[in-house]
């Protein structure tokens, strides 16, 4: 997983390394690194080298490890400066993941708050899980560029350019781009899950 490189100086003052927000957010907790590698299966080696940069972890991983923490998986790159009212394109916060072929965006200043906003390009071929998962947060998406299949509890749709879709808290879903264009979803979730 790599976070794309800010595009100006301000996208500084508000991201941090992914590694160094996995370590804050273990230590608000008091836990050791022994016991978040235990309550998310993976060894203690394997998050010192997150925590260290030297590693990324999966978007499985990530996942586990934001539950564990109970944060939203961006949290871990926001820093603790303040947020401007206004997110300038330039300056979101992004999480690339090549081998899943997709990014994230994260358009709302913050993941504090009772709303977030992220946008998602899949590339062709790629989906959001391998499969479909729940969190705790309702979620509306929209189909911003191209189409998506959107997998909800096992109903599968498809989702052209305008189209929507509403997802309670607690079912599993995914959306996966079959066409061979990328395709852009904006979701929006409430709470901050993300």
């Amino acid at each position: 997983m790599k976070r794309s490189a800010p595009r100006d100086e301000r996208a500084d003052d508000v991201t941090r390394p992914l590694g160094q927000g996995i370590r804050a957010e273990r230590k608000k907790l008091g836990w050791t690194i022994a016991q978040l590698a235990q309550q998310v299966g993976l060894t203690p080696q394997a998050i010192g080298m997150i925590e260290r940069g030297e590693s990324d972890p999966s978007l499985s991983s990530l996942r586990r490890i934001a539950d564990a923490l109970g944060v939203p998986m961006f949290q871990f790159l926001l820093s603790e400066a303040d947020r401007s009212l206004v997110v300038r394109r330039e300056s979101r916060v992004r999480i690339a993941m090549p081998e899943d072929s997709l990014d994230y965006e994260l358009l709302s200043s913050d993941t504090s708050g009772v709303l977030e906003l992220l946008s998602v390009t899949l590339y062709p071929g790629s989906s959001t899980r391998s499969t479909p998962g729940s969190h705790s947060a309702d979620e509306c998406a929209v189909v911003v560029r191209g189409s998506v299949v959107a997998d909800v509890a096992g109903t599968l749709t498809e989702l052209r350019t305008g189209d929507c879709v509403t997802i309670r808290s607690g079912i599993p879903h995914r959306f996966m781009n079959n066409g061979d264009e990328d395709a852009e979803i904006l979701m929006a979730m409430s709470p901050a899950t993300f």
